[in-house]
């Protein structure tokens, strides 16, 4: 099962973070995404001014919803509501002199969503195909549950310095039974 996606260029909070294609094949419990960015140019500026050390400056993310169930996952007032899972790459603001990455020196997990706890913990390593200089990077990870019921919510993050606000880019939800089937979403 696969599909591609597409979503307006320009219309998200910075170039790092505004992409314009989601593409996904799923065989089994086995999700591969690729995320497209036409206007990315890496090196991708870290550490920048104004953000707290230890708090998430990117994201480029696909939320799960694997029993496409509202009510169990993540929370109603979080975006990705429901979801279970999530495969992502992600920088979190640090001490470190370096103030230029390429997405591939980035950390790149799947997550899972404990709602005894009420936050994300990492629970594997998946597979990170993100050249430098490229502006498009593919995770190929093991989603437990993952099936043609499923929700996949693509979107990513941007830290607007000296706030605490995360600005996110989104295409909508993706139901797997039916590829057609995207909803808008009030982010966009």
């Amino acid at each position: 099962m696969s599909g591609t996606i597409t979503d307006a260029v320009g219309d998200g909070p910075s170039a790092e973070t505004d992409f314009g294609e989601f593409s996904w094949t799923i065989s089994g419990e086995e999700l591969t995404f690729l995320m497209d960015m036409p206007n990315l140019i890496q090196p991708i500026p870290v550490n920048r001014p104004g953000i707290n050390p230890g708090f998430p400056e990117y994201e480029w993310s696909v939320q799960i919803d694997v029993d496409n169930d509202p009510y169990t996952g993540t929370p109603s007032t979080s975006l990705g509501e429901g979801a279970d899972y999530k495969l992502s790459i992600s920088y979190f603001h640090s001490f470190s002199s370096s103030d230029l990455l390429y997405l591939n020196q980035m950390q790149w997990d799947l997550w899972e969503y404990s709602e005894a706890n009420g936050f994300w913990e990492s629970v594997a390593t998946p597979d990170l195909t993100a050249p430098p200089l490229d502006n498009a990077f593919q995770i190929v990870g093991t989603v437990p549950g993952l099936d043609a019921q499923s929700k996949l919510m693509p979107f990513t993050f941007y830290s607007e310095p000296f706030t605490s606000f995360f600005i996110p880019d989104t295409f909508g939800d993706c139901f797997l039974e039916n590829t057609d089937r995207v909803f808008s979403d009030a982010f966009e």
